[in-house]
C-alpha cells in the first residue's frame, strides 16, 4: 500500500506543490506554461499541432529550429519566434524540437519542449546490415605513427534504409556480436531513405583511414571476430531487424579475410536478408555507400586470379571450369558458383490446371544490361522464344524468382536457359 501511495498520489502530486513552493520565493514564474498536443512523438504529413495556453490575454510563442522562444538576458521575443495563432505545421525537416514560451504583461513562463519526427519504426523490410569489414588491413605506417597500431581498430559494419521512408533507430541494439544500444551510443537517431550509416571500432581510426567519423562506436571493448560469428541486431521489444552468421570459409567470400576487403551485401534495395554466402561478395570498403549493381566484370575477379581473367578459356563468358553445364555468363545472372558444381537453374513445376506448366528460374538484382531467357524446342534443333512474359518476384536470398507459364503446343517438349549481357 505504501508503494502504491507514493507512486499513485506522493509522486502525482509533488511536481505541483514544489512549483507552488518555487513561485512563493520568486524561483518560478507566475505565468502558466502553454500546453502542446500531441506532446511529441511522429507525425504523418499531413498532421498539424495544436498550441494552447491557459492564459487570458497572453501570448504564445513558439520556434522549430530548437532555439528559445526569449533572448537570453534580455528577456525579448527571439527573431526566430513565432507567435502562436492555429495549428502549426510541421517544418520541411525530418525531425524538430518544438520549444514554447507564454509572455504576458511582460513576463514569461516556463519553457515547454518536445520533440517530433516523421520517422517510422524500425522493421526488417527497411534496414540491412550491408557491410561487414571483420578483418581490415594493417596500419600504415602514418596510422602506426599515429598510434593506430592494431588492424582491429579500422573494423566497422554498415547499416542500410533500403525503404522508400525515414527510420527511427533509437529502439535499436545489437543482442549478437557486438555491443551497440542506439539509444545512448549513435550520433545519428533517424536514417533517411536510401541513405547508410557506420559503426566503428575505433572512432579515431576509422576517421584518419576513410575521412569521416562514425555515427558511433562499438561498446564495452567489443570486437568482430576473424573467424566467423552471428551478428543480430533487435529491436527493444526484441523484434530481430537482421540475424546473420556469416563464415571466413566453405562458400563465403575469403577474401574478407585479411585481405583489407569487405563482405558486402549484393543489391541491399532487392531485400537480400544477408543469411547465405551467395548474398555478398568480398569487395573494397566503402563505408556509407552502397553499391548495388554488381558487374560481370567484377563477378569475374570474385572468382579467378589474375592468370585466369586473361584466359577466357577458364573465366570467359562460355567457359564452365566446373564442369556443371553452366557457362560462366548464366553463373553468374542466375548467381551461381562458377568453382562449384551448381544444378540446373531452371524448375519447372506442374500446375493444378491439366497441362499446365510453370517454369521458374533465378536472376541476379540489378544486373547491369542482362538478361535470362526461357526458350522453347519441341526437337532440340529449332528454338524459339516463350510468348508468355514471365514474372518476376523479390526474395531475402538475394536473387529475383522469375516465373513463366507458357502456353504450350505440345504435350513434349524442351527448354533451356539462354543470358545476354552488355559488358560493362
Amino acid at each position: 500500500p505504501e508503494t502504491e501511495w507514493l507512486r499513485g498520489t506522493f509522486a502525482a502530486q509533488r511536481a505541483g506543490i514544489v512549483i507552488r513552493q518555487f513561485r512563493a520565493r520568486g524561483f518560478y514564474p507566475q505565468v502558466e506554461p502553454g500546453d502542446i498536443a500531441p506532446f511529441g512523438g511522429a507525425l504523418g504529413a499531413e498532421d498539424k499541432i495544436t498550441l494552447t495556453t491557459p492564459e487570458p490575454a497572453a501570448t504564445l510563442y513558439y520556434t522549430t529550429d530548437g532555439s528559445d522562444p526569449r533572448v537570453s538576458v534580455t528577456g525579448a521575443i527571439s527573431p526566430t519566434a513565432t507567435a502562436a495563432s492555429g495549428p502549426v505545421a510541421p517544418p520541411g525537416n525530418l525531425s524538430f524540437l518544438l520549444k514554447t514560451r507564454v509572455l504576458k504583461d511582460g513576463v514569461w513562463s516556463a519553457l515547454t519542449e518536445a520533440r517530433f519526427t516523421s520517422a517510422v519504426p524500425p522493421a526488417a523490410a527497411a534496414l540491412a546490415i550491408s557491410e561487414i569489414h571483420y578483418h581490415p588491413a594493417d596500419p600504415t605506417p602514418q596510422e602506426t605513427t599515429a598510434g593506430f597500431t592494431d588492424a582491429d581498430q579500422f573494423e566497422f559494419l554498415e547499416i542500410t534504409n533500403r525503404s522508400a521512408q525515414t527510420v527511427a533507430l533509437n529502439s535499436l541494439r545489437f543482442a549478437a556480436g557486438i555491443d551497440f544500444d542506439f539509444a545512448t551510443g549513435s550520433q545519428v537517431h533517424e536514417l533517411a531513405a536510401g541513405a547508410s550509416l557506420v559503426l566503428a571500432s575505433d572512432r579515431g581510426a576509422f576517421a584518419m583511414r576513410y575521412g569521416f567519423e562514425p555515427a558511433g562506436v562499438f561498446a564495452n571493448g567489443t570486437r568482430l571476430a576473424n573467424n566467423g560469428e552471428q551478428i543480430k541486431l533487435v529491436t527493444a521489444s526484441g523484434a530481430v531487424i537482421a540475424d546473420i552468421t556469416w563464415q571466413d570459409n566453405g562458400d563465403w567470400p575469403e577474401a574478407a579475410d585479411g585481405g583489407g576487403k569487405s563482405l558486402t551485401l549484393l543489391a541491399p534495395a532487392s531485400g537480400s536478408d544477408g543469411t547465405t554466402a551467395s548474398q555478398w561478395r568480398a569487395a573494397a570498403p566503402t563505408p556509407g555507400a552502397v553499391v548495388e549493381t554488381l558487374t560481370f566484370a567484377d563477378w569475374r575477379s570474385d572468382f579467378f586470379s589474375t592468370d585466369e581473367l586473361a584466359d577466357p578459356s577458364i573465366s570467359g563468358p562460355q567457359a564452365d571450369p566446373d564442369h556443371d553445364g553452366l557457362p560462366n555468363l548464366l553463373e553468374y545472372l542466375t548467381v551461381s558458383h562458377p568453382r562449384r558444381a551448381s544444378p540446373a537453374p531452371l524448375t519447372v513445376v506442374t500446375l493444378p490446371e491439366p497441362g499446365k506448366i510453370r517454369f521458374e528460374w533465378p536472376v541476379r538484382p540489378g544486373t547491369a544490361a542482362s538478361s535470362v531467357l526461357l526458350q522453347l524446342s519441341p526437337d532440340l534443333q529449332t528454338w524459339s522464344a516463350s510468348l508468355t512474359a514471365p514474372t518476376s518476384l523479390p526474395t531475402t536470398q538475394g536473387v529475383v524468382l522469375m516465373q513463366v507459364d507458357p502456353a504450350l503446343s505440345s504435350s513434349h517438349g524442351f527448354a533451356r536457359l539462354t543470358g545476354n549481357i552488355v559488358a560493362p
